[in-house]
């Protein structure tokens, strides 16, 4: 968000209301069983941006610490189950869950707020493929995008 109190407020209240217009519409679609979407998965990113490499600093460039962090938000109407990363390197797949650090600290009274995962990066793994899955309460499982970094 911007700081801006007046313009990050409008954004809130404009979601706010549209979704209470369709409320009652997704009650009735939860309370039939009839949810068969998997959870949203916010765009993963990871901090550093280059675990183990270079990183920008105030007119240079500095180490970036070995330990990297991916950070997403998910949201599904039924809850969540799991939230797991999934890593793809030349050893291998494996599978970390990703920890819950509860709703983003929303400070204009989002009505939905999704909550906030981080996982670390194993160090010097190399080349590593990764993707969040997600499983809602009803067994609905989303996949986020396949992304990549290197992990020095």
């Amino acid at each position: 968000w911007t700081g801006q109190h007046i313009w990050d407020q409008q954004v809130t209240n404009a979601a706010n209301m549209g979704y209470g217009m369709v409320k009652s519409e997704v009650d009735a679609l939860l309370s039939a069983g009839k949810d068969r979407t998997g959870p949203t998965i916010f765009a993963p990113w990871v901090t550093p941006e280059n675990p183990g490499g270079k990183r920008w600093g105030q007119g240079c460039l500095l180490d970036a610490p070995r330990e990297g962090t991916v950070h997403t938000f998910v949201h599904d109407i039924a809850g969540l189950k799991r939230v797991t990363l999934v890593l793809r390197a030349a050893t291998g797949e494996t599978r970390l869950a990703m920890t819950d650090n509860g709703p983003y600290p929303s400070q204009t009274g989002a009505v939905i707020v999704a909550n906030y995962y981080t996982a670390k990066l194993p160090v010097g793994a190399g080349d590593v493929r990764y993707y969040i899955e997600a499983e809602d309460g009803k067994g609905n499982v989303s996949r986020g995008a396949l992304e990549r970094v290197y992990l020095a």
